[in-house]
């Protein structure tokens, strides 16, 4: 919507926010290199209308609005259909209809979304994915002083439901915050 018009007559591209921080910085960079470099109009979809949420990064409020889903595909698919996602929603608020969220961009997907992913391509909804060179992972990090004082506590793999009792207790007292364990009755579900 707060675009500046683009002497190359480039049409709006609207990169879908998701719910965590990493993809939500990726949504600053893109919008920053297409908006500052290559002078195509760029804003951030949140799933919500603009008065109620923002993530553009050029916010003068510093919105810093968190997508209420991690994939929001139907935002994909409503930009496909609709490629103009600003006269799309303001046709809907015209309408009296509720927002429908609608982007071109999904920043970040995790191996758990291959197969949407590979759905999405067959459609001809994406492009086929590519990625932008980050590498990530899930990691486990204990202070020095902890390690240190018991090795145990190095992996989060002794530390999960089924290791047993013992060890779980022992991470509850290190770490002395009030746990709640399921009995070792219930452990198998």
């Amino acid at each position: 919507g707060d675009c500046a018009i683009s002497q190359f007559d480039y049409d709006e591209v609207r990169i879908l926010n998701q719910n965590w921080e990493g993809a939500m910085f990726s949504s600053w960079i893109m919008q920053i290199v297409l908006s500052e470099l290559l002078d195509v109009p760029t804003t951030i979809e949140t799933g919500k209308p603009n008065t109620e949420a923002s993530m553009d990064f050029y916010d003068p409020g510093l919105g810093f609005s968190y997508h209420d889903a991690a994939y929001d595909w139907d935002a994909l698919h409503t930009a496909f259909e609709h490629p103009d996602c600003e006269s799309f929603q303001d046709e809907r608020k015209s309408n009296g209809e509720e927002y429908r969220s609608c982007a071109h961009v999904l920043p970040e997907a995790w191996n758990g979304q291959n197969k949407n992913i590979a759905i999405a391509v067959q459609e001809g909804i994406i492009e086929p994915t590519t990625g932008t060179g980050g590498v990530s992972k899930l990691s486990w990090y204990v202070p020095i002083f902890t390690a240190r004082r018991n090795s145990k506590l190095l992996s989060y793999i002794g530390m999960t439901e089924n290791a047993g009792s013992e060890n779980r207790r022992l991470m509850a007292s290190t770490f002395l915050r009030p746990q709640t364990w399921r009995s070792e009755e219930h452990t198998s579900e």
